[in-house]
């Protein structure tokens, strides 16, 4: 029964870490086809996301729309937008 549980939660966390990913990428590309950032911009982004390990901070990594904004490459309507656009296709591909 406890390794069922573990192989669960193992399956689980992949399912999470997968969704995240894609969501990451979601996020990304829709904001370079908006013409709201560079794919540079994403990329550097993204590589400092990764560079942010969790246990070197008090907190989970930055999102890549946080990352986006503190650097003043989005506005927060522009993340809006975004977001409104990732959820829309989400809820059509469900």
């Amino acid at each position: 029964m406890i390794s069922f549980y573990k192989e669960e939660l193992r399956m689980g966390n992949d399912i999470y870490t997968g969704l995240k990913m894609n969501l990451h990428f979601r996020f990304g590309q829709i904001a370079i086809d908006k013409g709201f950032v560079t794919s540079e911009q994403i990329k550097e982004a993204l590589e400092e996301q990764l560079s942010n390990t969790s246990f070197m901070r008090l907190r989970p990594r930055m999102l890549i729309g946080e990352i986006l904004f503190a650097r003043v490459w989005i506005t927060l309507r522009q993340i809006e937008m975004v977001l409104e656009e990732i959820s829309k296709t989400t809820i059509v591909q469900s």
